[in-house]
């Protein structure tokens, strides 16, 4: 046991922070052509291929901080309106800041020619507005990998998602909560196409209609629906070759005509993947410079995820004022993965003196479902309100297998797995109201939630060649939770500022 123990020590030490390298910040400062810095102003990092690595809008001072940018080379290209567009080449191997510099766009007409094109960034008053759809660099990937792209979201290597550096952010979808965070919320994303995306709004300070749990902000993630007369349809698909492949699909069929919209949208993804880690630690003795032994860890892990979602609905429209509206959502996804971690004890002459040699498994079968009726009733065009009723279910199926193998200098091998299966049943309603008055517009409602989980963890250890229950590690998670909330908001504005 003790060590299994010490194994499992230095291969979380392997994982940690503290094993990683210190960060390579990226500064670039952005001004007009009066030296005077600009604010506001969109700062994209490229690969040399044009492809799309993060987005951040500058502060006040013109400056943007790109983190744990790689020594590579880079475009930076900066854009803001009234300006003309700044594109800089940079190698960040020898260079970690820079300036760009915009030139006030010229606005003497000569000819005129009206094009439409939705921005990639709309800065808000309450948030920041990204059109996904206006972003080239999302085709053929994950609604996660779109994510972390954008300004001020952070994703780390577990898949947990920061807003301005806050941790426990908000996800939603079309403007109702997942309940999810952490790994149930990356697998989620995981298996969710970004081309089923058509905004993602980032709310740093959330207005009182969203949930309490949002302090640390909200990601609104807004599906596409179409509103095209007639009946039409979209097909789009990708394929990418790495060391193994990934294939993206998305199916998007609409029939409106009348007062009905009927419409579907069928997404597959495929991605097999793979990690190659490789760890050499030197350990010395008490002067600081004799080598007393050494640990080799080559690793390798890989996977591959298959998901399946369906996004289907009908919406009714009751009068001029009133539209009634039926959702239903699903998603299926399977996740296999295993894990190859020889570790090598050396002496200073690299001669191996123990040897363990480490194997996992880890398959997810994850699948939900829910059902949405949304109301909305128009009273006045400054006048309206919404009402809402979600049933969600989630069921999560995990299995992990871990054999730790002593080969040198004597054979011995201990083993564990896991079930764990998980399951959430959600029920919530809701009613907004709001109002635009003249010079202040008033939002107010009311909302109810019931939530139930059951989470179970069954471990078992192999003892002699016996597999044997291990209570020690399991456990059974049971929680209720009932919440009833009122809440308002008032805003307005005076000249400049709004409150």
């Amino acid at each position: 046991m003790h060590r299994f123990l010490l194994f499992f020590l230095l291969m979380a030490c392997a994982f940690s922070p503290a094993g990683a390298q210190p960060n390579n910040n990226l500064l670039v400062t952005v001004t007009a052509s009066s030296k005077q810095p600009l604010s506001h102003t969109t700062v994209e990092l490229l690969k040399p291929d044009s492809s799309l690595v993060k987005i951040f809008i500058s502060d006040s001072a013109g400056l943007v901080r790109f983190e744990n940018v790689p020594d590579e080379s880079f475009i930076l290209r900066a854009s803001r309106s009234g300006y003309h567009p700044a594109v800089l080449s940079i190698n960040t191997a020898s260079q970690r800041s820079c300036q760009l510099m915009l030139s006030t766009a010229d606005h003497t007409l000569q000819n005129v020619m009206v094009s439409v094109k939705k921005s990639f960034i709309e800065l808000r008053p309450d948030k920041t507005v990204v059109n996904m759809e206006a972003g080239i660099a999302n085709v053929g990937t994950t609604a996660l990998e779109a994510l972390e792209k954008l300004p001020g979201v952070t994703v780390d290597k577990d898949g947990n998602i920061s807003f301005k550096g806050r941790s426990g952010v908000m996800v939603m979808m079309d403007g109702k909560p997942t309940y999810l965070n952490g790994a149930e919320l990356t697998t989620l994303l995981s298996g969710m196409s970004a081309s089923q995306i058509s905004q993602v709004e980032l709310m740093d300070n959330p207005p009182a209609k969203y949930d309490a749990a949002g302090n640390a902000g909200v990601i609104n993630i807004k599906t596409k629906k179409s509103i095209q007369r007639g009946f039409n349809g979209t097909l789009s698909t990708s394929y990418g070759q790495g060391y193994y492949p990934k294939s993206n699909n998305n199916l998007s069929l609409n029939y409106r005509s009348g007062k009905w919209n009927v419409f579907a949208n069928i997404g597959s993804f495929y991605n097999a993947y793979f990690t190659r880690i490789y760890a050499l630690r030197t350990y010395f003795k008490a002067d600081g410079k004799t080598i007393a032994s050494l640990l080799e860890q080559p690793s390798f892990l890989k996977g591959n995820l298959l998901s399946q979602s369906l996004r289907a609905g009908v919406d009714y429209e009751l009068g001029k004022k009133t539209s009634l509206s039926l959702t239903l959502t699903g998603t299926a996804m399977d996740r296999k993965g295993n894990s190859n971690n020889p570790a090598y004890w050396m002496n200073p002459n690299q001669y191996v003196d123990s040897l363990v040699y480490t194997r996992s498994t880890n398959a997810t079968d994850w699948k939900n479902g829910g059902g949405s009726l949304h109301l909305q009733h128009s009273f006045t065009s400054s006048r309206e309100l919404t009402a809402d009723v979600d049933v969600l279910h989630y069921r999560n199926l995990n299995n992990q297998f871990f054999e730790n193998t002593s080969i040198i200098p004597s054979t011995y091998s201990e083993a564990s797995m896991a079930d764990i299966p998980g399951n959430i049943r959600i029920l919530s309603a809701k009613a907004d109201y709001s109002e635009q008055l003249k010079n202040v517009r008033l939002e107010a409602g009311w909302k109810s939630s019931n939530i139930n989980t059951d989470n179970q963890s069954i471990y078992k250890a192999r003892n002699n060649g016996m597999w044997q229950d291990d209570w020690g590690r399991s456990n059974h998670f049971l929680y209720k939770e009932n919440i009833h909330a009122l809440y308002g908001t008032l805003q307005s504005k005076f000249n400049k500022w709004s409150v």
